[in-house]
């Protein structure tokens, strides 16, 4: 059964980051770049990726707008959210904002390749876990 993919988006027209492009190749995941939001949210709303990595660094908001659409939907609310903050100055205010808008998992600046990896893949395990189990009776299946 093949994988599912990893959609990348940066509102800035950055490429995934080293440590994404990593973690995809080691968890057998396809990345694939997303040039804007409106083909993200297409993506998203017909499929079911594995992970949405979004680059939440300053200025966020279209990053954020995106993450608050697609968690509000039903259907793409299942759908984890990772958003990553490149190094700067925004600090705690910018991943709390990431955090308030839906995302599953904020990965500020500072982590080593390993915790970021350790992160992103407890994120889907997550997303997984959650997926998989029955609304009434909270048991897998």
């Amino acid at each position: 059964m093949p994988q599912r993919v990893l959609l990348h988006f940066s509102p800035h027209g950055r490429s995934a980051p080293a440590a994404v492009r990593a973690f995809a190749a080691a968890s057998g995941h396809p990345l694939l770049e997303v040039a804007n939001a409106g083909e993200l949210s297409l993506r998203v709303s017909r499929g079911y990726p594995a992970a949405l990595v979004v680059d939440a660094t300053a200025p966020s908001d279209a990053a954020l707008r995106l993450c608050g659409g697609i968690k509000r939907e039903a259907f793409t609310s299942v759908v984890p959210v990772v958003m990553y903050l490149a190094p700067g100055p925004a600090g705690e205010e910018a991943v709390a904002a990431a955090l308030e808008a839906g995302a599953d998992e904020v990965l500020g600046p500072g982590l080593g390749d390993r915790e970021f990896a350790l992160r992103l893949r407890m994120a889907l395990q997550r997303a997984e876990r959650d997926v998989g189990v029955h609304p009434t009776t909270l048991l897998p299946g």
